[in-house]
């Protein structure tokens, strides 16, 4: 079940996620789509990019994976599949902290 985020359009009439900005952390709600996705559920990161069309690209690297990793960030991100979080990659609001305890609890 993903976050909705308001979109705003901007001057031209590119769509942008309301409230996305550079540098605004930020977890993934689900997997990431697609035959050749490879960031999963709980990865979290700083968003480094929001394209014309609205999507993320977010840096994995130093936040949910080692700095050193092979996948460093994830591009054509849609802002319906994350949601806001603290620097310790837990989500800001209340109802999607309280999902991503019940799952976290059975992971470890």
């Amino acid at each position: 079940m993903g976050v909705r985020m308001r979109v705003a359009n901007r001057s031209g009439g590119a769509a942008s996620p309301a409230g996305v900005v550079p540098g605004d952390l930020v977890m993934l709600v689900m997997d990431e789509p697609g035959d050749f996705g490879t960031a999963k559920a709980g990865d979290w990161g700083k968003v480094l990019a929001v394209d014309a069309e609205g999507l993320l690209t977010i840096l994995l690297a130093g936040y949910s994976l080692p700095v050193s990793a092979a996948l460093r960030s994830i591009s054509d991100i849609s802002p319906h599949i994350v949601t806001a979080c603290d620097s310790r990659g837990r989500p800001a609001s209340a109802v999607a902290r309280r999902q991503w305890e019940t799952v976290n609890r059975y992971r470890r």
